[in-house]
């Protein structure tokens, strides 16, 4: 999955933008949503295509409303 030019990989910090509230949401990237969705419901449109680890526990999020705040993710060395 990726985030304009930056490949996304579990546990990075992204920034989702709710335009409708004007609020910025931050969670961690757990990773994307493949065949997950009810295929017998045509009316279903499914938007959301990465799962997030927000302060709401595990939520659907749209990637293209998201961006990465941070993406370092040093262990150290000693």
């Amino acid at each position: 999955m990726k985030i304009g030019d930056r490949i996304l990989k579990p546990g990075d910090l992204i920034k989702f933008r709710d335009y409708i509230y004007e609020t910025d949401h931050y969670g961690l990237y757990i990773g994307p949503i493949y065949k997950t969705r009810p295929e017998d419901d045509p009316s279903f449109i499914p938007w959301s295509d990465i799962y997030v680890w927000s302060s709401k526990g595990e939520e659907e999020w749209i990637s293209w409303q998201c961006e990465v705040v941070s993406a370092d993710r040093g262990y150290g060395s000693g």
